[in-house]
């Protein structure tokens, strides 16, 4: 809420439930789960090559391009 100094009153109510402030190189940090599973399951396999293999491209084409069309629209 934002209130008035002067007056006490109530001058605004603020809805912060979209809101996500961060830093931007966040944004290159996504979620594990596109693969549906952790990077300790991949790293217990020393898969790492293949982990990187299928998850970048996800990252790419799921993640970043999901964010980007909310982003557009909103």
């Amino acid at each position: 809420m934002l209130i008035d100094p002067d007056t006490h009153r109530i001058t605004a109510v603020l809805d912060f439930e979209f809101t996500n402030a961060m830093p931007a190189a966040f944004t290159y940090d996504p979620p594990w789960w596109l693969l549906l599973s952790g990077p300790e399951v991949w790293l217990e396999r020393c898969a790492l090559d293949e982990f990187l293999e299928l998850y970048e491209p996800r990252m790419e084409e799921q993640f970043l391009r999901a964010l980007a069309r909310m982003e557009h629209d909103y």
